[in-house]
This record gives C-alpha cells, sequence and structure tokens, in this order.
C-alpha cells in the first residue's frame, strides 16, 4: 500500500514539473505578460534593472551577454521616450521549456517619430522554476544555424 501510495505521489509530482501542449496558450500569455511589463516598465521610466529582472542569468544571443542587454536598454533609454507597441506578440511558440517570440518593438524617439526594432533582444525565452525569462538564442558570436 505505501509503494503505491508513492508512486501516486512521485506521478503527481512528475507531470507537475514539465510544460505540455495544453498549456501552450496559457504559457503564451505569461510570455505576452512579461513583453507587457517590460514596455510598461520602460514607459514609466523604471530603473533598467526592473527589465533586466525578466532575464534569465545565463543569458546569451549572437555572443552578447546580460551586461549588454543592460547597456543596451540604457541606450534605448536615452534614444527613445517610450515603446508604443510591440508587434507579432501571438507569435510565441512554446517547445517544451523554451519558447520564442516573433516581435517588433516600436519605440517612439525624441523627435516623437515611430522606431521600428526587431525584438531580438527579448526574443527568446527559457522555463525555469516557474518562471519564463529572456534566455537569448544561446549562440556565441559568429556560429551559423545549421
Amino acid at each position: 500500500m505505501n509503494k503505491l501510495l508513492l508512486c501516486l505521489l512521485l506521478l503527481v509530482v512528475v507531470s507537475s514539473c514539465g510544460l505540455t501542449k495544453d498549456d501552450d496558450a496559457v504559457q503564451q500569455a505569461r510570455i505576452a505578460d512579461i513583453i507587457q511589463r517590460i514596455m510598461d516598465a520602460f514607459n514609466r521610466n523604471d530603473e533598467v534593472d526592473k527589465i533586466m529582472s525578466y532575464y534569465h542569468r545565463d543569458f546569451l544571443h549572437d555572443g552578447l551577454n546580460e551586461d549588454y542587454a543592460r547597456h543596451w536598454w540604457r541606450g534605448k533609454r536615452v534614444e527613445n521616450s517610450m515603446i508604443e507597441s510591440v508587434s507579432g506578440q501571438r507569435s510565441i511558440e512554446i517547445d517544451g521549456s523554451y519558447a520564442r517570440a516573433v516581435l517588433v518593438i516600436n519605440f517612439i524617439n525624441l523627435e516623437n517619430m515611430q522606431i521600428p526594432y526587431p525584438g531580438y533582444i527579448m526574443s527568446y525565452f527559457y522555463h525555469e522554476r516557474g518562471e519564463w525569462k529572456i534566455y537569448g538564442n544561446q549562440k556565441r558570436g559568429g556560429e551559423r544555424d545549421e
């Protein structure tokens, strides 16, 4: 009897750890929410650290690490007054613990002109410990897709 109870408990724990296709819509909504929170933080002129709290500690994108992402956001803050919109949020693909969001960030610069920017800096996500974090494509500079 104890072995049966232990097996059932183990089954519940294992099944709750992984992501399934059934909850892709929920996970897509969670990622879209993160993107919206980043936009809101930028537009409220929050500290860049608030934006960086959505980045994974191992962020790497085409050889650029978390320090680069922090610097990038600081530069965007100097050049732009706000993020007007993010296009393509509905194009979020979930693959287990990984996700890719295809999006374009539309900044409004200091001259009040819209400047589209491909959202590569926050388009790859990793699910860890119950949270999605911006992870990058994990490629070192110069690596090519196969």
